[in-house]
């Protein structure tokens, strides 16, 4: 949503969306969880155009939802779950029209849900941050 940062940057990304994407829903207000994630539902694609890892949480519940999700190839997030088999897209080699306007086919959102299962469980972040806290 752009009811975050600075307004006039706000403004900005909202006249560029337009023009790229006439038909493109621009979320300006704050929405308590439960609206904000049944609003994410909605989404088929989703462009995160940044090289640092940003959004992670938004990326996690998109992928998990069946969005196609696009992302910066330099950024730690693309290059986790690509290398993971989770169905992601490279800003910089996939954005284009056909690949905006197809979605991911029910055994990808599937993969990527089985995927992200086993990553994002309680025992596996346990045994990750158990390695990193003991050192």
């Amino acid at each position: 949503p752009l009811a975050y940062g600075d307004e006039n940057y706000g403004r900005l990304i909202e006249r560029e969306a337009r023009k790229r994407f006439p038909a493109v829903e621009v979320q300006k207000e704050k929405l308590d969880s439960l609206s904000y994630y049944k609003k994410l539902t909605e989404v088929a694609c989703c462009i995160i155009n940044v090289r640092v890892q940003q959004g992670l949480g938004n990326i996690i519940a998109l992928v998990w939802m069946g969005a196609k999700v696009f992302l910066d190839e330099e950024s730690s997030t693309y290059k986790d779950f690509h290398n993971w088999g989770i169905h992601v897209f490279s800003i910089q080699k996939d954005l284009n029209l056909r690949e905006l306007s197809t979605k991911l086919s029910e055994s990808e959102i599937e993969n990527n849900k089985s995927i992200m299962f086993k990553i994002c469980n309680e025992n596996t972040v346990k045994q990750y941050w158990d390695k990193i806290l003991a050192s």
